[in-house]
């Protein structure tokens, strides 16, 4: 990840970002919203659940 910031960014955190946007917008209508989504969008500090954390939304990770 390191080495290719430029891809990392494209790939990863542009398209996390977007998908912390979707969840928002699922978020706005009534009743439980399951999301899921690849493992390698779920690590790192850019991660969705990380995105949506910093925007004060409350995630809570499957056991």
């Amino acid at each position: 990840m390191h080495a290719t910031p430029v891809a990392c960014e494209a790939l990863l955190v542009r398209q996390d970002t977007n998908r912390a946007d979707q969840v928002e917008t699922l978020m706005e209508g009534s009743g439980t919203v399951f999301i899921a989504v690849g493992a390698m969008h779920l690590a790192g500090d850019d991660s969705v659940q990380e995105i949506l954390r910093a925007r004060g939304v409350a995630v809570t990770e499957a056991p």
